[in-house]
């Protein structure tokens, strides 16, 4: 059971992979309609469902490299963009990169559940990270003009440790071609995206710190 469940909330994870499964499936009903009339008369139902399954687990792993590890397409560097801080100030994304630090920027919005589910996880883990590596986490959220005020007070009450930022047009999201949130990118110091995902399963935020640790080690 635990199996499916985390298979299903993978597929739930990308747009694109959700539309990939859902045809392979009427591809398989379709082959397997096309193919089980022929086959049933020559094997016994055991037989058949056994080579069933074979095709669909075989096909199912081509589906997965094709379709999950496909590249995303956002950009693999910051862009000379600039934010607005909660107070309405103007805000240039690069300057979090002038301390020679990694950056951490976390595309949410307050309607996305899993977009707040991985920055509370963030937030509980925060402290302890920082005292193992150091580090810059910028939320950036994606929330209209119109909800600026919401964002406001909803940040108010997590009382996160990071720094929130307003992206109110998508304009930082669009230039970094990413069309969905959550999606969170690590930097290195450089401002080239060393790592990125999209979407949030529990359990990602300790990937993230691994990715973390891997961009430390770099010479």
């Amino acid at each position: 059971m635990a199996k499916h469940i985390r298979f299903w909330q993978l597929i739930n994870r990308a747009p694109k992979l959700r539309a990939g499964v859902l045809l392979f499936a009427t591809l398989s009903r379709t082959l397997s309609a096309t193919l089980s009339g022929t086959l049933r008369a020559t094997l016994s139902r055991t037989l058949f469902a056994t080579l069933s399954r074979t095709l669909f687990a075989t096909l199912s792993g081509t589906l997965f490299a094709t379709l999950f590890v496909t590249p995303l397409g956002a950009q693999t560097s910051l862009p000379n963009l600039f934010a607005r801080s909660l107070e309405g100030k103007e805000v240039r994304l690069a300057d979090f990169l002038t301390e020679g630090k990694p950056l951490v920027i976390s595309f949410w919005a307050t309607w996305c559940n899993p977009c707040v589910e991985e920055l509370e996880a963030v937030s509980q883990r925060f402290e302890s990270w920082q005292k193992e590596i150091d580090f810059k986490f910028v939320a950036i959220s994606v929330d209209d003009a119109r909800s600026t005020s919401k964002v406001r007070s909803f940040v108010s009450g997590k009382e996160w440790p990071f720094t929130v930022l307003l992206d109110a047009n998508q304009d930082i999201m669009k230039a970094m071609n990413i069309s969905t949130v959550p999606f969170t990118m690590i930097l290195n110091k450089q401002g080239v995206v060393k790592y990125s995902h999209s979407g949030y399963i529990p359990g990602d935020e300790n990937t993230l710190i691994k990715e973390l640790k891997k961009i430390i080690d770099e010479k």
